[in-house]
């Protein structure tokens, strides 16, 4: 019976030391892919859950896809003005976007606005 504690303890001790590897290899790899869109911004809005928010600008690029970016601050990118590029991005104006990391809709992850411009349609 103990044979079994300790192999199951071990078990999952290693399941959660892969998990956190994982967690962090996503992370380094999400900083690293970096992409630039050309969109109109057709709509934004805050996502609360618990005590953290996310800003959430919704776009469409020039064949009429829509793509959803998010605004957070990034201590590794040295991004601290979330709150200012929210306040500033219009509905109906067209901005060249930085971004970086994944979008993947099963864990509701969206790519990070780093920076941003306007530009003319």
């Amino acid at each position: 019976m103990r044979i079994l504690f300790f192999g199951a303890m071990w078990a999952f001790v290693l399941a959660f030391v892969a998990g956190v590897v994982g967690l962090v290899v996503y992370e380094v790899k999400a900083y690293h892919n970096e992409n630039e869109y050309t969109l109109t911004v057709t709509d934004k809005t805050v996502k609360t859950s618990g005590d953290s928010s996310t800003y959430l600008i919704f776009t469409k690029d020039s064949d009429g896809h829509v793509k959803t970016l998010k605004n957070v601050d990034s201590l590794f990118k040295g991004k601290h003005n979330s709150s200012d590029i929210y306040a500033d991005l219009e509905i109906g104006k067209t901005y060249k976007f930085n971004v970086f990391g994944y979008r993947i809709p099963i864990l509701s992850a969206y790519e990070n606005i780093e920076t941003y411009k306007e530009v003319d349609r």
